[in-house]
């Protein structure tokens, strides 16, 4: 049975984002590339091994790895700077919580939006996302007097 990567990708990515920093390529096994691709599919990935479950993994040969790595991110590189700076650096951040009260008090705060009675949603760059989910859960604790949970 394969159990699936739980960190790897989608936190670089995320982390990478976070600091303004654009990410081209990223190597691991085969779950992180497929959680960055999920993320951004323009990030170039390089499987260099494949994981049978977390603590096992089966390798790629070295100089096979390497040539692999260092031609895709070659290639990564090549694309413009006009295309990647093109896109958009916004994001969605999206929670369904267990209260509807919890997501009908948020609706107050400016840039959150009404998804159903339970999930709200706000745009923007990942720092200020990240700020903003923080307010979130504060908000929502002091709501339902215990620790929030979505």
């Amino acid at each position: 049975m394969r159990v699936p990567h739980r960190r790897g990708g989608g936190a670089a990515f995320a982390a990478a984002a976070t600091l303004g920093v654009p990410l081209v390529a990223l190597t691991g096994d085969d779950s992180a590339c497929a959680e960055t691709t999920a993320w951004d599919d323009s990030v170039t990935t390089v499987a260099v091994k494949r994981a049978h479950d977390r603590f096992a993994a089966e390798l790629r040969p070295t100089a096979e790895a390497r040539k692999a790595i260092e031609a895709a991110v070659t290639a990564s590189l090549s694309v413009t700077r006009e295309v990647r700076s093109a896109r958009s650096n916004s994001s969605a951040l999206t929670v369904r919580w267990q209260s509807t009260s919890v997501a009908s008090t948020l609706l107050g705060i400016p840039g959150v939006s009404f998804v159903d009675s339970r999930t709200i949603e706000a745009h923007g760059q990942l720092p200020s996302l990240y700020q903003l989910f923080g307010v979130w859960m504060r908000v929502a604790a002091s709501l339902t007097n215990q620790p929030p949970y979505c």
